[in-house]
């Protein structure tokens, strides 16, 4: 039984709010259907952040169920839970009746093909926690969550977890959230992360996958990894190059990009590629050079480095605010958690993603709840 997994579709309109950069994730949600269609999966298991947001336009929902209603028209079973993202009490997800949700509160655990399944949205750490000591969790061969773990992120973005507090019965971790495709074994466990569909930040690795599983009535699962067509992204540096070499080799990374582009049947969108411009701030003009080789034929970026000595350069704040480092990545030495838990706990929960006023209710939910 193949099962095609993947994670962190944010379909959305837009990934940069202030840039025409549009149609990445509907493109890669395109590319999943027919890829699970055309390999003859029988599931597709989706780890969370399948939307990018808890309030949404009607295209991302639009784009989201008709894809679902397309799998399920070809058989194609779905199971999904929720990230920070689009966490909601009740799933966009639900509208489509095919869709199951793997919540403890929803589906419990399910069973494909004798492979027992469970899983959990989003949950801060003690959430977390709670569910992995949970009968589904103590009972599944396969966990599905989507969550910050440590083993991946280290301290990075307040981790929920580490992989050895999942049980021992468990074979297969599938987790959402971290960007980065990953699958290897961790002791005992093996882990799948599908990481992002597309680009959500200019430095993210530009190939993309997802995870086709082979499920077999007996014996141990067997995993393979699929590429995704996602837009191209051209790394230029006026620091290690000089100016001529650099616009040389932007001029015929463009044309590849463009080759690519059309043998891959992108959209006008999707097509036009990503230029990442390492360079000097006082480099002024190295980068209008650059910036007027680029023209209108791509979407540039700036990472302004200085020099302090040689190899040793120096990263400057970045232009672009959805890529610098989070605020939540600095949360720990602004706010003692043992000395000031409910600030600490409030501050993960806003700083983790999501609308803010939701996000504030929920929390003064828990607090009224839990001191009642």
């Amino acid at each position: 039984m193949k099962v095609l997994v993947t994670s962190d579709l944010h379909l959305s309109n837009r990934i940069w709010k202030h840039r025409p950069i549009e149609g990445d994730s509907y493109c890669a949600w395109s590319q999943i259907q027919e890829l699970a269609i055309a390999r003859g999966c029988s599931a597709v298991i989706m780890a969370g952040d399948i939307l990018d947001k808890q309030t949404n336009q009607s295209e991302p929902v639009y784009q989201l169920l008709a894809g679902i209603k397309n799998l399920r028209d070809h058989d194609i079973a779905v199971y999904y839970n929720q990230g920070q993202h689009e966490l909601q009490t009740t799933p966009w997800m639900s509208i489509e009746s095919g869709a199951v949700h793997l919540s403890p509160d929803g589906a419990g655990v399910v069973s494909i093909n004798g492979w027992r399944l469970a899983g959990c949205d989003y949950r801060d750490e003690a959430g977390l926690q709670q569910f992995l000591k949970s009968e589904a969790a103590l009972s599944a061969d396969i966990l599905i969550c989507h969550q910050v773990w440590k083993d991946l992120m280290g301290n990075i973005g307040n981790p929920q977890g580490e992989f050895a507090d999942v049980p021992e019965n468990v074979k297969l971790l599938i987790t959402g959230d971290y960007h980065e495709s990953v699958c290897r074994k961790f002791g005992n466990l093996s882990v799948i992360s599908p990481g992002s569909t597309h680009l959500r930040s200019i430095s993210e690795p530009v190939d993309k996958y997802v995870y086709l599983l082979d499920l077999p009535e007996k014996g141990p699962l067997k995993s393979k990894r699929s590429p995704l067509l996602t837009r191209r992204r051209i790394d230029i540096s006026l620091v290690k190059d000089a100016l001529s070499p650099a616009v040389k080799l932007l001029e015929a990374q463009l044309s590849l990009a463009y080759a690519y582009n059309k043998a891959a049947g992108f959209t006008k969108d999707v097509a036009k590629p990503l230029v990442w411009l390492t360079h000097d701030p006082e480099d002024h003009k190295g980068v209008a050079q650059v910036t007027k080789a680029v023209n209108e034929n791509a979407h540039i970026f700036f990472k302004p480095v200085k020099h302090k000595l040689e190899d040793a350069p120096q990263l400057l704040d970045y232009v672009d605010a959805e890529d610098r480092l989070q605020m939540i990545h600095c949360l720990d030495s602004a706010v003692d958690k043992k000395e000031k838990p409910l600030i600490y706990g409030l501050a993960t929960a806003l700083l983790a993603g999501g609308e803010p006023e939701q996000v504030l209710q929920k929390w003064i939910k828990e607090q009224t709840n839990e001191g009642s």
